[in-house]
């Protein structure tokens, strides 16, 4: 591979003069960075792309922030499905310890956004049955509760 390309060669401290371009001097071995697969490329942006989701709700879960559920749960959804359809690559292959790592790392994230869901729901659980158990007791007019005392 001959160029017509010339490159800079010191002749001394403050001038530089063209050298000539040989067939011996472009004979270098040239290496080229491993190329990704274009499903590589793909799983890892699915991956982002859900990462960024999850990371916004279990942001906005800690702030106390208003998140809109069914939003949120409409974009995770969507994101799971396209992971799911990269994942078939996954199968097929063996993934670089870098993707391996990604898949962690978002396992860890679906986990902690799993634990918030579970204490938000929990703590509504919560307020249902306080509010189930005094709306009872505004209803109620003594008639059925259990007499106080022992006869």
């Amino acid at each position: 591979m001959q160029s017509n390309s010339t490159d800079l060669v010191a002749v001394t401290e403050d001038l530089y003069e063209p050298a000539q371009v040989t067939e011996q001097s472009t004979e270098l071995v040239e290496t080229e960075a491993p190329e990704v697969p274009e499903t590589l490329m793909a799983l890892y942006a699915v991956v982002d792309r859900l990462d960024g989701v999850l990371e916004d709700e279990n942001t906005r879960l800690l702030a106390f922030d208003s998140i809109d559920l069914e939003e949120s749960a409409y974009r995770k959804a969507k994101a799971m499905l396209e992971l799911e359809r990269a994942e078939s690559f996954a199968r097929a292959t063996q993934l670089p310890e870098e993707a391996e790592e990604k898949l962690n790392q978002l396992r860890e994230r679906i986990d902690l956004n799993m634990r918030l869901l579970s204490t938000q729901l929990e703590a509504v659980k919560g307020i249902t049955d306080r509010l189930t158990v005094t709306m009872k007791d505004l209803d109620s007019d003594g008639t059925y509760q259990a007499p106080y005392g022992n006869w």
